[in-house]
């Protein structure tokens, strides 16, 4: 998963984090196995069906384990397909989702230093 040359020329970090996800596109919902990384600009899903490249998709994250139950919403497009599942990419979050995001993708951080110095050189998902 950490390629280094892959992980050069990306915007922020990715986290490792498996939970179910709720994926919307093209007038039909998905409910992803899991997920295996997520970052602030977007995730990796396991176990949807092939979808088409570009198009444009809702994620809901529901986490569980607290009161009352956090649900992030994401809008994002397609952005890469594997066998195993496929890549969102980030385009819109609104302001409360944002916020739980970067919670999640802290508390899930192995290096939360890098992370805060990523997340400093952005204003929401564009760069500064």
């Amino acid at each position: 998963m950490s390629n280094p040359s892959r992980q050069e020329g990306r915007e922020f970090s990715r986290v490792p984090f498996q939970t179910s996800v709720c994926l919307k596109t093209g007038g039909q919902e998905y409910q992803a196995s899991s997920t295996r990384d997520i970052s602030m600009k977007g995730m990796f899903l396991v176990g949807v069906p092939p979808l088409t490249l570009g198009s444009e998709c809702e994620v809901l994250l529901q986490l569980k384990g607290v009161e009352p139950p956090v649900e992030i919403r994401l809008h994002g497009k397609i952005q890469r397909l594997e066998e195993t599942g496929c890549a969102v990419q980030f385009d819109q979050i609104p302001l409360e989702s944002y916020e739980h995001l970067q919670n999640l993708v802290r508390l899930n951080a192995q290096d939360p230093s890098k992370l805060e110095l990523e997340m400093g050189r952005h204003v929401g998902l564009n760069r500064r």
